[in-house]
């Protein structure tokens, strides 16, 4: 009896690690914001061939930025509910190098979460995963079914947020109760020694970088116009260009809008604009 389940369970494995192996899956199989989070992570250490030759690393912010809008070879390593630092020792511990990383300085003094470095960067785990793709947080068989279910609820009923068209009226007002909030937590500033700490990690993180031959620039994702001349905005902007004095910062133009769904985080239209003209103002 042990010896039939035995043999099924190895057969029902190897025909999965077959079918991942074999079978391209393009859609999202995360099913919760550490997972999706992982699932980057895991691209990036994982990858197999060419290093991306431009990398950006961020928080939810920059991780709305869409891809086919952006330089081809672009890879997105922005977190959601992380931060930039995380994004940073990802490449660092994988020890690929790309030719270019892009730092989005909205989100600076978040905690570092070590625990999910941890679990991506696990030593034992980390060639485990490298020699067995199923161990991978995107080919779980429970990701796969979600994500497909997904897929085709997103082709029979259409994207879920619309593209173009104005703002119902529950999404207005729950767009506004969270730029209220964050308009009262942009007016507060991190402590000196918050700060420094904070701006010293990421100093040696970018010195580690270009230490490998990394161009290393500085971008800051567009806002809510009022959440940009708040306290925390100003000092955030004053911080990189101070420790970072001779690094190239790209900036929102004052002339173009963008419209967000909470203050901080932009619509598919606004994220897609912004991803166009952040690739143009790369290129001059």
């Amino acid at each position: 009896m042990f010896k039939r389940m035995f043999l099924t369970f190895a057969l029902l494995s190897l025909g999965y690690a077959a079918f991942v192996r074999w079978v391209p899956i393009s859609y999202d199989t995360g099913q919760h914001l550490q997972g999706s989070n992982r699932i980057k992570a895991e691209g990036y250490l994982y990858a197999e061939g060419a290093v991306p030759s431009d990398v950006i690393v961020g928080s939810s912010l920059a991780s709305r930025m869409v891809a086919d809008s952006l330089k081809p070879g672009t890879y997105n390593l922005a977190v959601g509910g992380l931060s930039l630092q995380e994004g940073l020792d990802i490449i660092s511990r994988s020890g690929r190098w790309p030719e270019r990383v892009f730092i989005e300085t909205n989100i600076l003094f978040r905690k570092y979460d070590e625990g999910f470095i941890k679990a991506v960067t696990d030593p034992a785990m980390f060639v485990a995963r490298t020699h067995v793709p199923i161990l991978r947080e995107r080919n779980q068989p429970s990701g796969l079914l979600f994500g497909w279910v997904k897929e085709k609820a997103k082709q029979e009923v259409g994207t879920m947020e619309d593209l173009s068209g104005p703002l119902d009226g529950n999404t207005e007002v729950a767009g506004k109760f969270m730029l209220d909030e964050q308009m009262e937590l942009y007016k507060h500033i991190p402590g000196g020694d918050t700060t420094v700490q904070f701006m010293d990690r990421m100093v040696f993180s970018v010195a580690e970088l270009e230490a490998h031959g990394v161009e290393v620039s500085f971008f800051e994702m567009p806002l809510d116009t009022r959440l940009m001349e708040m306290p925390l905005a100003e000092v955030s902007r004053a911080l990189v260009h101070r420790y970072f004095p001779k690094h190239r910062v790209y900036q929102p133009s004052p002339a173009e809008e963008y419209v967000t769904t909470d203050g901080l985080h932009l619509r598919k239209e606004s994220a897609r604009r912004w991803s166009g003209a952040f690739r143009r103002a790369l290129q001059e």
